[in-house]
């Protein structure tokens, strides 16, 4: 069994998984076809409700037109990310460019999903169905999109915070001796909290026994901790 499945693999040319879910996915295709009437994809009143029109649009308009729009914009938010540091700056990387992607992402989804009570279409209709009136729809949906670019920008201040203390935590001076090559009093406790951190997470000690962002070799206390 195992044989045949990298045989039908190497003719296929990739998963067999991925066989049966295009079988899938055809065999529904064609039952939407022959089940659905040609007729009701075409609206003879309004004609921009059509079936027909929006897959139409959804091929052309979003394929061939928005999806290179907003590919090209992805791509230029993942360089302008990717810039070279400042000189004598240390390098924080934080990519911002999910932080952009899911509020966008979700911002327009609910404009799609929203877009004729969005535009006041069919306004008549709506306030006779329920009572309303569609002009608060705008406004939801703004309001929702400034919360959640606010809810994303919070999280990636949190993030960035989170990592410069990192950075800082990183580049720590060794603590002061005293002339007998102990630690000073005051540094002890301090040297003590942060060796679990940042000590033995970056490993950065010479054979001889000293600090590598010390000018000179250190001696070791204690419990043969460097410094």
């Amino acid at each position: 069994m195992p044989a045949f499945l990298e045989q039908l693999r190497r003719w296929y040319g990739s998963h067999p998984l991925h066989l049966l879910t295009m079988a899938a996915g055809f065999a529904l295709a064609g039952y939407i076809v022959f089940t659905f009437n040609p007729a009701s994809l075409w609206n003879p009143h309004a004609w921009w409700q059509s079936i027909a029109v929006w897959l139409a649009a959804a091929i052309i308009l979003h394929d061939l037109v928005l999806f290179p729009l907003y590919a090209l914009a992805d791509r230029l938010l993942g360089i302008a990310a990717r810039r070279r540091p400042r000189p004598n700056r240390a390098t924080v990387r934080v990519p911002p460019r999910n932080y952009l992607r899911i509020p966008a992402l979700g911002s327009g989804l609910t404009l799609l999903m929203f877009w004729p009570d969005i535009m006041q279409q069919d306004a008549a209709a709506y306030s006779a169905a329920t009572g309303h009136t569609q002009q608060l729809f705008l406004g939801r949906w703004l309001l929702l999109t400034a919360i959640m670019f606010s809810a994303s920008a919070v999280g990636y201040a949190v993030r960035l915070v989170a990592a410069y203390r990192a950075s800082d935590v990183d580049n720590r001076p060794c603590a002061p001796l005293t002339p007998t090559g102990r630690l000073t009093t005051a540094s002890n406790s301090a040297v003590v909290q942060s060796i679990s951190s940042r000590l033995w997470r970056d490993r950065r000690q010479r054979p001889g026994g000293g600090c590598t962002s010390c000018p000179t070799a250190v001696p070791r206390i204690g419990r043969q901790v460097p410094c």
